[in-house]
């Protein structure tokens, strides 16, 4: 089950501005597209805001969360934060 933590319908997602670069929260899915595999924020192009990762395989077995990291400017900010479980 995909849920967001942003109150937004899906038309909202994965858009792109006028110039053709991504604008706004991007959702990436694992190939069955079912399971999330990533969130992020873009500002007309350039990745910037809180980044999530979630992993599946034998280390997440359950699509746990992996990483959580603050992106600014297409550049890592401050610390990142793994989750082991």
């Amino acid at each position: 089950m995909l849920i967001l933590e942003y109150p937004m319908n899906i038309e909202e997602i994965n858009k792109f501005d006028s110039n053709e670069k991504k604008h706004g929260l991007w959702v990436e899915l694992f190939d069955n597209n079912k399971a999330l595999k990533s969130t992020t924020t873009y500002v007309h192009g350039v990745e910037h805001g809180i980044y999530k990762k979630w992993s599946y395989g034998i280390w997440y077995p359950n699509g746990d969360l992996q990483a959580v990291a603050n992106i600014e400017y297409d550049q890592f900010s401050g610390e990142s934060i793994m989750f082991w479980y």
